[in-house]
């Protein structure tokens, strides 16, 4: 493993050897789809940019959608009456999940 400043930021060979599997044996997924780009212009997008996204895609929406659930358990709380409310109407949950992505503001 590398790494920069103390952090974690490639498993070498990880990617490589993904990249190689799909590559002989592609299949209806992103990593094949990336890597039929490669093989027909490899300019336009090398192997080390497909580590890169494929490095960078788990982490993708991390902070947002654990502020997302945060923010919703936290006005879920703050009012009783709600939070009863959406455990006895389990119906209600996309409503309140809705509701909390459109309001301003982070769980703290």
């Amino acid at each position: 493993m590398s790494y920069i400043g103390g952090h974690l930021a490639v498993v070498p060979g990880v990617d490589r050897e993904l990249q190689l599997g799909v590559r002989y044996q592609p299949a209806d997924d992103m990593t094949s789809d990336l890597l039929a780009i490669h093989v027909e212009d490899p300019e336009r997008l090398t192997l080390d940019e497909i580590s890169s996204i494929l490095f960078s895609l788990p982490f993708a929406g991390h902070e947002t959608t654990t502020g997302l659930i945060g923010n919703a358990a936290r006005r879920l709380l703050e009012d009783p009456d709600r939070w009863t409310a959406v455990v006895a109407q389990p119906e209600l949950i996309p409503a309140a999940v809705t509701e909390s992505a459109l309001l301003p503001g982070r769980a703290s």
